[in-house]
This record gives structure tokens, sequence and C-alpha cells, in this order.
């Protein structure tokens, strides 16, 4: 049976990761100098940053993780604490791309590779990250927590997405995203 609260961090795994083939994407175009890219990947680290790490993040560190950990689930506390490092990690990664936009405002010849490597490496992190959540601790959680515990976490999510990035958010980015996605998404076979 899946449960709300897992189901709900499944859906926004699948977000980020339409946002992850848009950053490849962006990064390349920043790399090769078209100016209009920037400005899109700008909003895209807006997106990162507050649907990925301050409320799917925020969801995970303050109230899913610690339900998991309640639970006794099979594997140990250095898997939490590696995801936990990986989301310190993410938000390292944004801040270095955001210097690189900045540079590459000011004219750095550089800055658009710099731009392109980090998204890479960022997109790269990322996507394992989300293998890691999906394979060993959604699947497990699913089988452990109990349906009081599900409406809980649930409501807590709610609760902090009220709070945290408020109203109409989450349908801004998934307009954002659509939009992104007509511009620069690989067509079949790139």
């Amino acid at each position: 049976m899946q449960l709300q609260s897992t189901y709900e961090l499944h859906e926004e795994h699948e977000v980020i990761r339409r946002g992850l083939v848009l950053l490849r994407a962006l990064g390349g175009r920043i790399e090769k100098q078209h100016a209009e890219a920037a400005e899109d990947a700008r909003q895209l680290m807006r997106f990162f940053s507050l649907f990925g790490d301050k409320c799917h993040h925020s969801k995970e560190e303050r109230h899913f993780f610690p339900s998991v950990e309640a639970a006794r689930l099979p594997f140990d506390q250095d898997s939490i604490d590696l995801l936990v490092r990986e989301h310190r990690e993410g938000r390292e990664y944004l801040e270095a791309m955001q210097r690189q936009l900045e540079l590459y405002d000011k004219g750095e010849a550089s800055a658009g590779a710099a731009f392109r490597q980090q998204a890479e490496a960022y997109a790269e992190m990322l996507d394992g990250h989300i293998d890691r959540e999906e394979g060993e601790i959604l699947h497990h959680a699913e089988a452990a927590f109990s349906a009081q515990e599900d409406r809980r976490l649930a409501v807590e999510f709610e609760r902090l997405e009220q709070q945290e990035i408020g109203e109409g958010v989450h349908e801004e980015f998934h307009a954002l995203l659509e939009d992104l996605e007509r511009r620069y998404a690989p067509s079949e076979g790139e």
C-alpha cells in the first residue's frame, strides 16, 4: 500500500528530476554563451532552493527522517546521515552555481563552463541521492509506517509547505518547469 507521505515525497522527486534535466540543458547553453539561458537558470536555481531544499528537504529532515529513525527500519543511521550530508552538499552546489552566474553576468569568460560543470555535478549527485531515498527508505517506510503515522506526516508536510514557501508557489514552479521544458528539454535522440 502506498502511503500519502511517501507518495508525496516520490512525486516531488519526479518534479526535481524534471528540473535536473533542464539544468543540464541550460548548463550547456550557458557554456555556449546563450545569455537568455542565464536568466532562466536563475529561475531554476530559485526552484531548487525553495522547492527542492526549503520545502522537500525540510520535509525529510524535520519530519520524515525522524519518523524513519523511530520506526527502526532495517538500515543504519549512517544512511540517514549520508542523505542529510547530501542535502548540505546540494546547497553548496547551488551557491557555487549562483556565484558562477554572477561572474557570467560580469563577462567572466570561464564562468559559463564552470556553471555547466557545477550543474552537471549537482545533477549527478542529486540523481544518486534520489535513487538512494527511493530504494532504501521510501520502500521500507511504506511497509513500516502505520496509517496514523502517515496521516501525521501528511499534516506536517502540508503545514511546512504553507509556512516555508506559501500559497501557490508549487503551482508557480510547475508552470516554470513546463515553460522551460517547452524551450529547453532535449528532444528524442539528443
